[in-house]
């Protein structure tokens, strides 16, 4: 057996010996002053309820703050502990979502092949295959994702996947450079019923390819503002459309810049090789 040094051996023990004298000097404190148990007894009662609270809510927290690494962890924790157990579907099924936003899409399709159809509850096929649509997407194969969502309409998704499923359908539309207008108005749909800043990405995309260029560039703008640091791909996707549309504009430099930005934070084989290239075309006009 070959034993290393860990390092956390030493942390824990200190920690232990922190938390040890905290303690005591808390009891001590606690002597000093006469405070009784009794007093003290709701407070504890309130930590503790908090704290269970926390931890019980602590995906959706995750979800809401953009925590998708920590998200991830914690998940992978609770699947090591209930393996083989019918919550471990439900549990792969939030994974899957942590690793998108993180562009983790080879890790995102392998947890999906694993998930055990057979232990989510009903309505949970169409969030499947609404997660399916958005992994071809980002492989860029735009008609496959429209193979998918083409077998639903926007009345068998849960009221809150149904912004999602409209903006999915219009961005293949944009990566096939089809049905533009029709793309911008379930854009516009999907935004009226959740105003998510990924969804101004797809906007801004259908607008570039109208040659909208102004309005596309606040898109890009309101997008990145908005967007939380955790999604790293549609950040990128972002900053890749601004650059385009800058370009476009016949800023070279401001498009130079956006691209690069861009490229140093997507974490796509596609989006890097798109991105490659338009650095190319406007290193080659500099």
């Amino acid at each position: 057996m070959n034993l290393k040094f860990d390092p956390k051996g030493i942390y824990y023990f200190l920690l232990l010996i922190v938390g040890l004298v905290i303690a005591v000097s808390l009891i001590r404190l606690l002597s000093i002053y006469k405070v009784s148990f009794n007093f003290l007894l709701p407070f504890i009662v309130l930590f503790l309820l908090g704290f269970i609270v926390y931890r019980i809510f602590f995906i959706p927290i995750c979800i809401k703050m953009g925590w998708y690494e920590k998200g991830e962890r914690l998940l992978k924790k609770a699947l090591r502990r209930i393996n083989g157990t019918p919550a471990v579907a439900t549990l792969l099924f939030h994974l899957i979502y942590f690793y998108f936003q993180q562009g983790k899409f080879k890790e995102a399709e392998k947890t999906i092949n694993d998930i055990n159809m057979g232990d989510l509850p009903a309505d949970a096929s169409v969030l499947i295959s609404l997660n399916k649509a958005a992994l071809y997407i980002v492989d860029e194969k735009y008609q496959k994702a429209l193979d998918v969502l083409g077998r639903y309409r926007i009345d068998d998704f849960p009221a809150s996947a149904g912004p999602a499923f409209l903006n999915n359908i219009a961005f293949a539309y944009y990566g096939l450079g089809i049905n533009i207008d029709e793309g911008i108005e379930m854009t516009d749909r999907a935004f009226g019923l959740r105003p998510d800043p990924g969804f101004a990405v797809t906007m801004a995309g259908l607008l570039f390819k109208k040659y909208e260029l102004k309005a596309g560039l606040a898109w890009t703008d309101y997008a990145l503002k908005k967007l939380k640091r955790g999604n790293i791909y549609t950040r990128a996707y972002a900053g890749y459309l601004r650059a385009q549309i800058l370009s476009s504009m016949g800023d070279a430099a401001g498009a130079l810049v956006c691209a690069e930005k861009a490229l140093s934070m997507s974490v796509s084989d596609n989006l890097n090789k798109n991105l490659d290239k338009l650095l190319l075309n406007l290193k080659s006009k500099s």
